[in-house]
C-alpha cells in the first residue's frame, strides 16, 4: 500500500488526475472477520470446526 501511495502522491505532484480512474472501481466493504468482545483486543478466535480441542 505503500507503493501505491507513494504512486498517488507524485501523480498529484504532476497534475494528473488518478481520480476520475478511481472512481470508476466498484469497491465494496468487506465484512467483518470476526467479532469484539469488551475488553478483548483483536476479536475472538474461530471455533474449531470438528469439534475437538487438542
Amino acid at each position: 500500500m505503500a507503493v501505491i501511495a507513494a504512486l498517488m502522491g507524485e501523480m498529484a505532484d504532476k497534475g494528473l488526475d488518478f481520480r476520475a480512474v478511481l472512481a470508476r472501481i466498484k469497491i465494496e466493504p468487506r465484512p467483518a472477520n470476526g467479532f469484539a468482545a469488551q475488553g478483548v483486543f483483536g476479536g475472538q478466535k474461530n471455533k474449531p470446526e470438528t469439534g475437538v480441542e487438542k
